[in-house]
């Protein structure tokens, strides 16, 4: 795993702040507490308090996506007649397929259950109160000090290889021009004698494309010729590395000379990052994300990239007992927290499933209380739920 400097960082940010909002309730001491949901329809009593959030799980989507493009060569059209190879490109061909897909989650606060710990000063009672949050006002604890020690992933970190080259035919500029010479023969009399005279007149002449594909495919002959004497010892001194240099160059001249014919094919890689924030109201339901096609890749046209949400419904008969059961009444009220909910996420294209996963959603659960202040409790930070809960003993 690789470590991050900046994270590290962040990570002290988040405990010294979750210090501070320890630290931060001395008033708290002999008084009464109440938690109200901030809802815009019930103000402040108090104006001395705290407020703090429920976590919400939001996906991430990443995706990569492998561009082909393959470049027909400039002398495709004769590579059967000079090289007996049939079935070459004869044009260029761009296509676009799904590499990979990576599904993930991360917490933010949600803003439609933020909520306000209200501090009665008035209040008799002989009551302390310790609040532990994040750095993004979640809460993780009452009466005790709570980290929130999440695991520091590793950064994904890809290096997109564009392939680019400036010239993919450089040798195919060597055979534009020929050079043609022209004899011109001057006979001179000079009485009963006669003299010749020869002038020469040479001239760069532009090469058909089928003189280039004829030259370069003798070309290619004499190449793996001198490759198969220097394979076969056709030399009588041994020159060590220097052979091994030799074959590689005269493969390498060899490779170029033939892509004049059979085209090059270039690859890179296109990263994508897509986030989603799932609601109730989207669960079994298709959730674009993207569109993507064979032929243009991500972009307007082609078929959706959806997210398919199935829940477990395992808090459904948490909300009807709830709603069902008698609630007694009392003074002072516990801290609201929620009761996450277990679902499977399934990433599909064209009816084919390109990824499935499991998560746990704080939004897809319900909202509770806990039972008492006179508590020691300790929640999720991904989820809101509590993940230990001691009751203190009554004081005498």
């Amino acid at each position: 795993m690789k470590f991050s400097f900046l994270k590290y960082i962040q990570n002290i940010g988040s405990i010294m702040i979750l210090i501070i909002g320890i630290l931060c309730i001395p008033d708290m001491v002999n008084a009464q507490i109440r938690v109200t949901h901030v809802d815009g329809r019930n103000g402040a009593i108090d104006r001395e308090g705290l407020f703090y959030s429920l976590p919400q799980t939001h996906l991430k989507v990443e995706v990569v996506i492998e561009r082909t493009e393959k470049i027909a060569g400039p002398l495709a059209a004769y590579a059967e007649k000079y090289l007996g190879v049939s079935g070459i490109l004869q044009n260029n061909q761009v296509s676009y397929a799904i590499k990979d897909v990576r599904l993930s989650s991360y917490i933010q606060p949600d803003p439609a259950h933020l909520y306000y710990v209200q501090i009665d000063k008035k209040s008799k009672e002989n009551k302390e109160i310790g609040i532990s949050l994040n750095e993004a006002g979640i809460l993780l604890g009452v009466n005790t000090p709570v980290t929130d020690d999440r695991e520091i992933l590793e950064d994904v970190e890809m290096k997109v290889k564009s392939g680019k080259k400036k010239d993919y035919f450089s040798y195919f500029s060597d055979y534009n021009f020929y050079e043609k010479v022209d004899t011109v023969v001057r006979r001179i009399s000079v009485d009963t004698f006669s003299i010749e005279k020869y002038k020469f007149n040479t001239r760069l002449i532009e090469m058909s494309p089928e003189m280039k594909a004829k030259e370069i495919a003798e070309k290619l002959d004499k190449i793996r010729d001198d490759r198969y004497l220097l394979l076969t010892g056709y030399q009588e001194i041994n020159y060590g590395e220097g052979m091994k240099y030799m074959g590689e160059e005269l493969k390498k001249m060899e490779a170029a000379y033939l892509s004049l014919f059979t085209g090059y094919t270039k690859t890179e890689y296109i990263y994508r990052s897509y986030t989603i924030l799932p609601t109730v109201d989207k669960i079994g339901k298709s959730i674009p994300v993207f569109k993507f096609s064979a032929s243009q890749g991500i972009g307007s046209s082609g078929s959706n990239v959806s997210l398919m949400i199935r829940a477990n419904e395992l808090t459904k008969n948490i909300t009807r007992f709830l709603t069902t059961a008698p609630i007694e009444q009392t003074t002072r009220t516990g801290f609201f927290y929620r009761v996450p909910e277990h679902a499977d996420v399934q990433l599909v294209y064209n009816g084919r499933e390109l990824k499935k996963d499991a998560f746990v959603f704080g939004q897809f659960g319900h909202v509770a209380r806990t039972t008492s202040l006179d508590a020691i409790i300790e929640f999720h930070p991904t989820t809101g739920g509590v993940k230990q809960m001691k009751i203190l003993p009554e004081e005498k």
